[in-house]
C-alpha cells in the first residue's frame, strides 16, 4: 500500500457521508457557528462540503481534483454562514453561492498566473470574455463588436 492509499479524502468523505440538513437545522447549525462553536462548524462544512464540490464542479471542473480549491470554497462557506441571516427568508444556499464562488475566483486570481494581474482587472477581463461569448452567439452579424460592447457596458467612445 502507497503513501496516497492511507491519506484522508476529504472529497470522498463528504460525498459518501455528507447529508443535507433541512433548512432549519442549517439554521440552527450557522447560528452556533457564529457564537464560534468548533465543532457546530465542522458538523456545517461535512453538512455543507457537497454543495461547495458542486459548485466546483459546475463552475471550475479543471480545478476539482485540487484541494486548495476545495479549501477556499469551504473558507467561503464559513464566510457565508458568519454573514448570513435566517430571517431574510432567503435560502443559504442561493446565498452562499456567492461566497464560495468569490473566494475561489479570488484565489485563482491571486495564483493563477505567473505574471499577477490585479484582482479587478481580472473581473474586468472576465466580464469582456463573457461579452464576447455573447457577442458570438447571440448578436446579429451586422454589429461590430466595439459598438456592441460601448453599448451594453454603457461606455462613451471617446
Amino acid at each position: 500500500m502507497s503513501e496516497l492509499d492511507d491519506c484522508f479524502d476529504l472529497r470522498k468523505y463528504i460525498s459518501e457521508f455528507g447529508t443535507t440538513p433541512s433548512k432549519e437545522e442549517n439554521n440552527r447549525i450557522i447560528e452556533l457557528v457564529k457564537a464560534g462553536n468548533k465543532e457546530a462548524k465542522d458538523t456545517f462544512i461535512l453538512y455543507n462540503g457537497k454543495y461547495v464540490l458542486y459548485i466546483i464542479a459546475h463552475n471550475f471542473p479543471e480545478y476539482i481534483k485540487d484541494d486548495d480549491i476545495l479549501q477556499q470554497g469551504s473558507m467561503g462557506l464559513m464566510r457565508a454562514a458568519e454573514k448570513f441571516e435566517p430571517s431574510t427568508g432567503n435560502s443559504f444556499s442561493t446565498y452562499a453561492t456567492d461566497w464560495i464562488k468569490q473566494h475561489i475566483k479570488r484565489y485563482l486570481t491571486n495564483c493563477g498566473d505567473t505574471i499577477r494581474i490585479p484582482a479587478h482587472i481580472q473581473q474586468k477581463l472576465y466580464k469582456l470574455r463573457q461579452l464576447r461569448t455573447t457577442y458570438d452567439n447571440e448578436v446579429p452579424e451586422n454589429t461590430d463588436f466595439k459598438t456592441y460592447a460601448l453599448s451594453v457596458l454603457d461606455i462613451t467612445d471617446d
